[in-house]
């Protein structure tokens, strides 16, 4: 998608569903698209914490960096809003969960996949 920005979104325009993760912020919850139908990630970002925790840069890098790039191997952003309590970040939905769990779980990688994910990681820096 060359020259894909995500825009301000209404949160109206999304059926929200279950948890998928949460975090020092908030969680990400699963998201339906309702005039296409499309699952999104929809992450809720609590602005309290945020300013509790002093990370008001890094969450305005967070939003500008997601918003303006675009790149096979990161998620996209289709879209952001915000109310009273939350910040929102609508978010591709990609199923499998974070690589940081899949490190967990499994303990360690084989040399096969170590090769596999750090590639990914030369390619794009």
């Amino acid at each position: 998608m060359e020259g894909f920005k995500a825009k301000q979104v209404k949160l109206t325009e999304f059926d929200v569903m279950n948890t998928l993760g949460t975090g020092s912020f908030g969680r990400v919850r699963l998201a339906k698209q309702k005039s296409t139908g499309e699952y999104v990630a929809l992450k809720m970002l609590k602005k309290a914490e945020i300013l509790r925790l002093k990370q008001v840069d890094h969450i305005i890098s967070e939003n500008t960096i997601l918003s303006n790039i675009n790149h096979p191997f990161l998620i996209k952003m289709i879209g952001f809003t915000q109310d009273d309590r939350f910040l929102y970040f609508v978010l591709e939905y990609v199923a499998g969960g974070e690589l940081f769990t899949y490190l967990r779980n499994k303990g360690k990688l084989d040399n096969p996949e170590a090769l596999f994910y750090a590639a990914q990681v030369y390619i794009f820096v």
